[in-house]
């Protein structure tokens, strides 16, 4: 019923979307400094290809197959980034579900990208072997395959990296390697981990790294053209819409999106177009067979897939590899990074509240997490202690075997220690940051636009004073408990910016709200 009554709402108010686009848009467009800036990188661009030619041809390189070639296909792609600000301009609009405000900030990083590199141009013209991989990299600048940035607060557990990575080897002879584990684990990390540092370079040599650590993969050239990442979230994406990502993060320049074929014909291409690829392709959040079934092109001898899944049988012929729970000194080491200790280390006087409270979570990452964030100041000794009593009280009935006991959220199983603490984390909201996950959950995993969402949400809070809604939005980022993603569209040229929770803490999350539903309805005759 809840639902139906927020759906009701948010449709209510699509009367009033129109009117408000128009003054909305104009209001932008006319005080957008972002706007001003594309236009300035515009003119300016207008004049420097023909720069750019001209210094070509004053150093004779013009005959030059290889470097015209290059330059050719830099100065197209170069028209491309021209021809996205008209659409920006042009075609600026917000639907109701599935575009947000357009921004150019991508558009102005892009442009602002080439032009420093094609500046550089006339500091190698004599030196050939410099200029034409630099212009082959601005030619092949399509949009990042994986879609994330590392998170700066994620430690690498390098002996399970090791691992893993030791399956993907060709000697291992396994074309899929499943890591499977209880969630909030680690697997994603660990496999954002791996892809990020293979897609970094894709001669598959380790970046520079603070860390003494030489992984597996040190000077193993199997993975050629780097890596993908895909999230299947099991209420947000079918086989259609995973196929869609593969071939957008695989496709060369120019190359057809397929975004309007069938599935039928998205699934051939993908699997002509990784033929000829050596790639890993990662499968995060794996919930059964069919979900991936018909994605794994078999043949494509140079690709390979990680699969993270809470099941060993995810596929048939996978090797399986169990996320091992952290030591207690990477657990240390990865509570005192989130929470911007000194060092990356636990200060001696919170030791022996931080080794109690992560015994009493049983090393799961994700609870340990999510309980770091209801305290205020994490370097003090009381707001650990202030956790561990709140902890203690909820499993006080279950001391014998809370460890060990699992609950059920709509349909799958989950530790109850993870359940504790997303109770601590809920709990430890305001009422209108609560109220806002619940709503943004309660979408599933598509991903809320935030126009929409703050539509939605001021519609059940008729009395909601300015900045409500940003500041409950930011108090749930910054608690770890939604996600604010910022998505191209390569096609139609707009950014869609929308608010998601992940399934584990999405299932959580409502299986509390189920929760309290029943228990005010509990007296009440039916």
């Amino acid at each position: 019923m809840a639902g139906l009554a927020i759906a009701s709402n948010a449709l209510k108010l699509g009367g009033q979307i129109g009117n408000y686009l128009q003054a909305y848009r104009e209001r932008w467009n006319q005080t957008s400094k972002e706007i001003a800036d594309l236009q300035r990188l515009h003119d300016e661009l207008a004049g420097k290809k023909a720069e750019w030619a001209q210094l070509l041809k004053d150093y004779g390189l013009t005959n030059d197959q290889g470097l015209r070639t290059q330059f050719e296909i830099a100065s197209t792609h170069l028209d491309e980034e021209r021809q996205k600000f008209s659409h920006l301009q042009n075609n600026w609009c917000l639907s109701f579900w599935t575009k947000a405000q357009a921004s150019p900030e991508i558009l102005t990083d892009s442009i602002n990208k080439l032009i420093n590199d094609f500046e550089q141009i006339q500091n190698f013209l004599r030196n050939q072997e410099i200029l034409i991989p630099m212009l082959a990299n601005r030619a092949n600048d399509i949009p990042d395959s994986l879609g994330f940035e590392l998170d700066p607060r994620i430690v690498r557990l390098e002996e399970m990296e090791d691992k893993v990575m030791k399956e993907l080897t060709p000697e291992a002879c396994n074309k899929v390697v499943n890591v499977y584990g209880e969630p909030g684990s680690g697997k994603t990390c660990l496999a954002k981990c791996i892809a990020y540092q293979i897609h970094q370079v894709t001669n598959m040599r380790r970046s520079k790294s603070s860390s003494t650590h030489t992984p597996i993969h040190e000077n193993n050239t199997m993975f050629q053209d780097g890596a993908v990442f895909l999230t299947c979230d099991p209420e947000a994406k079918d086989c259609g819409e995973l196929c869609g990502e593969i071939l957008a993060k695989i496709r060369a320049p120019g190359q057809d999106t397929c975004a309007d074929k069938d599935l039928s014909e998205k699934l051939r291409a993908m699997r002509n177009r990784l033929q000829t690829k050596h790639i890993l392709i990662v499968f995060d959040n794996v919930m059964n067979y069919e979900q991936i079934r018909e994605l794994l092109a078999l043949e494509a001898k140079g690709v390979k897939y990680l699969v993270t899944s809470r099941q060993m049988e995810v596929w048939p012929d996978a090797k399986c590899v169990l996320m091992d729970k952290p030591t207690m000194s990477e657990a240390h080491k990865i509570l005192a990074r989130r929470a911007k200790m000194p060092n990356d280390q636990i200060p001696p006087h919170l030791r022996w509240s931080v080794h109690t409270l992560i015994e009493r979570v049983g090393y799961n990452l994700l609870g340990l997490a999510l309980i770091l964030k209801t305290m205020k100041d994490p370097l003090q000794e009381e707001y650990w202690e202030l956790a561990l009593e709140d902890f203690n009280s909820i499993v006080a009935d279950d001391e014998s075997s809370f460890q060990d006991k699992r609950v059920e959220a709509f349909g799958q199983p989950y530790p109850y220690t993870l359940s504790v603490a997303m109770l601590m984390a809920v709990e430890g909201l305001h009422d209108k940051a609560r109220d806002l996950l619940y709503l943004v959950a309660l979408f599933g995993g598509h991903g809320v636009p935030e126009p929409l969402l703050a539509l939605a949400f001021t519609a059940s809070h008729p009395k909601l004073l300015p900045g409500d809604f940003v500041r409950a939005r930011d108090e749930l980022e910054e608690h770890d408990l939604i996600q604010v993603e910022c998505r191209s569209d390569p096609i139609h040229h707009f950014t869609r910016r929308t608010c998601v929770v992940n399934p584990t803490r999405r299932f959580l999350i409502r299986k509390k709200k189920q929760g309290e539903v029943a228990e005010q309805h509990k007296d009440t005759p039916w």
